[in-house]
C-alpha cells in the first residue's frame, strides 16, 4: 500500500511505502502527485519511507519505478529514502552517484530530519 505524506513543502511529494507495493498504486497514487509537483514547474523534490521489504513490490511496481525516474530524470532535485534496508541503503547511494539529483539515505529514526533536508530546495532544474 502507498499513501502521501502530508505536509510536506509545495515541491517536495512524500509517500509511505508498505505492505504490498503494486502498478496500480503507482498509476493512482505516486504518479498524479508527481505530476501535479512537474505541472508547478521547478524541481520535484521525493520522500520515499519504505516500510516494506523489498520483495513485496510486484513487477509491474517495479516497472513503474523505473518509469517514473526515465520521465523525470533531470526533475529530481532532492531524493530523502528512509528505510531500515541495507539494500535500499546501498540503492539509494548507487543512484546518488549515477542519476542527476541528490539522493540521501535515513533511518526510520531520523525521519523527521529526512522530511527537513528534502523540502531545503534552490528550485534549479
Amino acid at each position: 500500500m502507498i499513501t502521501q505524506i502530508a505536509g510536506l513543502a509545495g515541491n517536495t511529494v512524500g509517500f509511505t511505502l508498505t505492505g504490498d507495493i503494486t502498478k496500480e498504486a503507482y498509476d493512482t497514487i505516486i504518479f498524479p502527485a508527481v505530476e501535479r509537483a512537474r505541472a508547478a514547474g521547478g524541481s520535484i523534490n521525493l520522500m520515499l519511507v519504505i516500510n516494506t521489504n523489498l520483495s513485496n513490490f510486484t513487477i509491474g511496481a517495479w516497472m513503474k519505478d523505473a518509469l517514473l525516474g526515465l520521465q523525470n530524470l533531470t526533475r529530481f532535485g532532492r531524493v530523502a529514502v528512509v528505510s531500515d534496508s541495507h539494500m535500499v541503503k546501498n540503492m539509494t547511494s548507487m543512484a546518488n552517484m549515477v542519476v542527476p539529483g541528490d539522493y540521501k539515505y535515513f533511518l526510520p529514526a531520523e525521519e523527521n530530519e529526512a522530511k527537513v533536508w528534502v523540502s531545503e530546495s534552490d528550485g534549479k532544474l
